[in-house]
């Protein structure tokens, strides 16, 4: 098992049905939200049962719940599981309604103690995905994106469409049922997200500000987390006048226990002005996946040219591991071991220090320089692989990297025949470079005794 373990590269270079639908959301809502949940919304490390819906079972198929994907649209997820207070096929835009909802297709569940808890109110259209889970790390986290046609006319209203993820289990004791929280909170903070708190920043035509103050006195400030779509009539535009920025819901578990967790979202006071919130594919894990990302470590130099994606130079500069745990993550000593067809000693050196490294309190990224080195003997790419081992649930597990390290391309000048026929003529002399890596400088000796190209 992966544990969410970052581990970035930066380095210098010389080197399941789906409908199709041109340039829009996409939403299939005839999937059962047992297939929802197993095969579209777990990660790994997760392990689910007795899934429910409205309390319906798993096999259940809801026009409230289905995929989406969102490749053609401005929704920032790529694609998922939406739960809609209303049908959601109501999400696929463009925005050409400032009030729109859709309840057709399925009987409306009009309670709900926790969303009522949240908004001290009463709710319709009610959309609750309910399953127990059994998680194999210390964290868990996934992603998401809540949006209302509520936006932006009742921002600061006593209408305040509602959602909330609560989360019961071994460890864990709130307000909600079941002893359960709520983790759908703004960054950073315990507020639940909802019109009130995440918006524009501005009360709406039909609000007063004392109704955001009470919630949260910086709600304005939340804004950094809100994206404005009222009135976008491009086809990728969604239907719902404004949505949040992708967010991240996230708690600390016990290893091998088994959890509840209530994924809910539903309309106040009224049935119409639908809402909706988008759970990103496979991001509901305990554990992650290894990063890499190999990027130009050259000081004000823009890279140019996909040859020198995702690979070091060997002899280039030095490449900076970046070891990154997940937030709130327990890890302390991690150890890294290094092989491949890199030989430690002509094709890459190491410092002192850099096979054991310590998360130190509050500390949750370290780094590290690895050289590399020219080898005129190696092969044109040669592989370094690194291993990151910590201790995860009693056990030991292993993140694995693989850098590829490219021996430095040859560099050719090439320029155009230059005649002069007279001492006191003048030419312009050009020159071009090819292959190696760009910008190139040019540094021309002085009285034809010689010219000079330097790359970086």
């Amino acid at each position: 098992m992966k544990r969410i373990l970052k581990i970035v590269f930066l380095a210098c270079m010389l080197t399941a049905f789906v409908q199709t639908s041109f340039a829009q959301l996409v939403v299939n809502n005839t999937i059962t939200v047992e297939d929802l949940v197993n095969n579209i919304l777990l990660g790994n490390g997760v392990v689910a049962s007795n899934i429910t819906f409205n309390g319906m079972p798993g096999n259940t198929v809801s026009v409230q719940a289905g995929f989406f994907n969102s490749d053609n649209s401005n929704i920032p997820l790529p694609e998922g599981v939406i739960l809609a207070a209303g049908n959601a096929n109501f999400a696929v835009g463009p925005n050409n309604s400032g009030a729109g909802s859709d309840n057709s297709g399925f009987t409306s569940i009009d309670s709900d103690t926790d969303l009522e808890a949240v908004i001290n109110g009463s709710v319709f259209g009610v959309a609750s995905l309910e399953f127990e889970f059994t998680v194999n790390a210390d964290s868990l986290k996934f992603d998401f994106v809540f949006a209302s046609e509520e936006y932006n006319e009742y921002v600061c209203a006593t209408v305040n469409d509602v959602f909330g993820f609560f989360l019961s289990g071994p460890g864990i004791s709130g307000p909600f049922s079941n002893n359960s929280i709520n983790i759908a909170l703004i960054p950073n903070t315990d507020i639940p997200i909802s019109i009130n708190t995440v918006n524009n920043g501005n009360v709406g035509g039909n609000g007063q500000e004392s109704n955001c103050n009470d919630l949260d006195p910086n709600w304005q400030a939340n804004s950094v987390y809100f994206i404005d779509n009222e009135n976008n009539n491009s086809p990728t535009g969604t239907q719902y006048d404004g949505f949040t920025t992708r967010l991240t819901a996230k708690a600390a578990v016990q290893c091998g226990e088994t959890y509840r967790i209530k994924l809910a979202v539903a309309d106040v006071s009224d049935g119409g002005w639908d809402s909706g919130v988008f759970l990103q594919a496979g991001s509901f894990a305990a554990t992650g996946q290894v990063f890499v990302d190999v990027q130009p470590n050259l000081p004000g130099i823009d890279i140019e040219g996909t040859q020198y994606e995702g690979v070091v130079v060997a002899g280039c500069f030095s490449t900076l591991i970046e070891l990154a745990r997940p937030i709130d993550a327990l890890l302390g000593d991690i150890s890294v071991s290094y092989g491949g067809t890199a030989i430690e000693g002509l094709d890459y050196e190491l410092g002192e220090n850099d096979t054991l490294f310590n998360f130190g309190p509050g500390v949750d990224t370290l780094f590290f320089n690895i050289q590399t080195l020219i080898n005129e003997n190696a092969s044109d790419t040669i592989f370094l692989e690194i291993y990151v081992i910590y201790e995860i649930c009693g056990g030991t597990d292993t993140a694995t990297a693989i850098i590829p390290i490219i021996q430095p391309y040859s560099i050719f000048i090439e320029t155009p025949p230059i005649v002069v026929t007279c001492p006191a003529d003048s030419v312009v002399i050009s020159a071009q470079g090819l292959n190696g890596l760009e910008p190139y400088f040019y540094d021309w000796g002085e009285f034809g005794f010689g010219a000079g190209v330097f790359v970086p």
